[in-house]
């Protein structure tokens, strides 16, 4: 049965978290070690605040997060925000917003909550997720530093596992995780990255799209 007021979605409100998805990213990061003390983060699709507050406390000291979203965040919060519709945003506005506020100009990691509002029609719910896949995927050539890593939440679909292979050579690690905290009819999954190998940097270059390829695989770990 589906409860929306679950064991996560009490213990997110107990510990001050808007948001039961807290969980999940904590999840991956205390099993893959994505986030450092004084990390650069960017945040994609970051409303309610749950990632965001997470990812705040786990860079401190002197780290610093970058939340974009649609929707505007009510959370008590240090991080830079900008509001932003996803498809709209350009490499270029967050270059000059980490150069505003004198910051590196790329990202040490580049997590996505994105999510489609959802139709109710499966064929079209999917395809509007791989495009937002898609579009998170662009920003790593750009914006995300070598060694960095990458975590994009997605839906089953052989559409995701061909896109997420395919980027994955790019990479020294790769992943397609299921934290507990998702519900178990849910067909939500991570795709968690690290490693950036940045074998065709292209500082300049901020409309980029096309990932470059790389000559040998990731270590692939699947679940």
């Amino acid at each position: 049965m589906y409860k929306p007021q679950d064991y996560y979605f009490k213990k997110a409100k107990k510990e001050g978290y808007p948001a039961r998805s807290v969980y999940k990213l904590k999840e991956i990061d205390e099993k893959f070690h994505i986030f450092k003390h004084g990390d650069l983060v960017l945040d994609l699709g970051c409303f309610p605040g749950s990632w965001l507050l997470y990812a705040e406390k786990v860079i401190q000291p002197n780290g610093k997060v970058v939340g974009v979203d649609l929707k505007p965040i009510t959370v008590s919060t240090k991080a830079i925000f900008l509001q932003k519709d996803i498809f709209k945003l350009k490499t270029e506005e967050i270059q000059n917003l980490l150069k505003k506020n004198n910051l590196p100009d790329k990202f040490n990691v580049i997590i996505s909550d994105l999510a489609p509002a959802t139709s109710g029609i499966k064929d079209v719910d999917s395809d509007r997720c791989l495009e937002l896949i898609k579009k998170a995927f662009s920003f790593i050539p750009p914006l995300l530093k070598k060694e960095g890593s990458f975590v994009c939440k997605a839906f089953e679909s052989n559409d995701v596992h061909f896109l997420a292979k395919k980027v994955s050579p790019l990479f020294k690690f790769f992943k397609m995780f299921k934290p507990k905290a998702t519900r178990k009819r849910s067909k939500e999954v991570f795709v968690v990255l690290s490693g950036w190998r940045d074998l065709n940097p292209r500082p300049h270059a901020p409309h980029a799209r096309a990932l470059p390829t790389a000559p040998q695989p990731a270590k692939k770990n699947l679940e």
